[in-house]
């Protein structure tokens, strides 16, 4: 269970640096 949340932790993580990335291109 712990080791599930890490990842969808870290996997939400770099989504949200993508989009982070993504908004700072197109503004």
């Amino acid at each position: 269970m712990k080791i599930v949340d890490a990842s969808s932790n870290e996997k939400k993580l770099h989504t949200n640096l993508c989009q982070h990335f993504l908004n700072c291109f197109t503004n």
